[in-house]
């Protein structure tokens, strides 16, 4: 009899809790694995902030670079919370 073995491969995506840095300005750093895209750090990055400041953010700063020898992707924004300017 033949068996079927099955793996199921998914990616992580790693986030650190918003640091303030300002007034009502924090930062965030997200890691994906190599498994993920760069574009879902970013979105992890956008909905950690939203849930943060309650809906309304804006983006002040947003750099995003590959990090463990260019496998993983690093997204880091900084932001304030309330409507934009």
């Amino acid at each position: 009899m033949k068996r079927l073995l099955l793996i199921f491969l998914s990616g992580c995506v790693s986030t650190s809790l918003p640091v303030k840095v300002g007034p009502d300005t924090y930062s965030i750093s997200v890691t994906a694995d190599g498994m993920r895209t760069a574009a879902s750090a970013k979105n992890q990055a956008y909905n950690v902030a939203r849930d943060h400041c309650g809906g309304d953010f804006e983006v002040l700063q947003e750099n995003t670079y590959p990090t463990r020898m260019g496998i993983d992707t690093t997204t880091d924004i900084v932001f304030r919370c309330g409507p934009r300017s």
